[in-house]
């Protein structure tokens, strides 16, 4: 997916005037969370650098005449570029780089130091290593072999409408 997003800021750099910065994996405050935990890929956005620092964040002092407006027009306008391009031909996912962050973020001793039974951390480090092997085989696989393996997918971004420039993506 980050490929996608590349390619539309790109595209649309004059709507994001503050630049982008895509991170992976998606962070737990963050409200794309939810649906990243459940493995839909999602893309999360930030306020523009500085927003939380000057102690208006989530406060009473966050009033509607500090809004840019006009900023929030240009990332409506992105959002739809985005969503048009999640909308035709197959899904844009990225399956190996999925499959690297989901290895990055399962720390067995973790696991087992939390509680979770030996035989199930085995199994999720098994199923972690397969869906890793399966990964990088399929994007490795001839482009006309997979468009006959993967189905042709519509809506299939979330996006997680919260203060919004940085994207977090998977």
């Amino acid at each position: 997916m980050t490929t996608l997003l590349n390619k539309e800021a790109a595209a649309n750099s004059a709507l994001l005037p503050y630049g982008t910065d895509f991170k992976t994996p998606v962070n737990t405050w963050d409200d794309a969370w939810t649906f990243s935990s459940a493995g839909v890929p999602t893309i999360g956005f930030d306020e523009e650098p500085g927003n939380e620092a000057n102690g208006t964040y989530h406060t009473n002092y966050m009033r509607p005449n500090l809004i840019d407006w006009p900023y929030v027009a240009d990332i409506s306008k992105f959002l739809f570029s985005l969503e048009t391009a999640c909308n035709g031909g197959l899904s844009p996912y990225d399956l190996k780089a999925r499959a690297d962050d989901l290895s990055s973020t399962v720390v067995p001793a973790d696991l087992l130091s939390a509680g979770a039974g030996k035989v199930v951390v085995q199994r999720l480090q098994q199923a972690i290593t397969d869906f890793t092997a399966a990964a990088g085989a399929y994007e490795v696989a001839p482009a006309r072999s997979r468009r006959a393996t993967t189905r042709r997918s519509t809506g299939a971004c979330a996006t997680s409408r919260s203060s919004s420039t940085a994207a977090s993506v998977p």
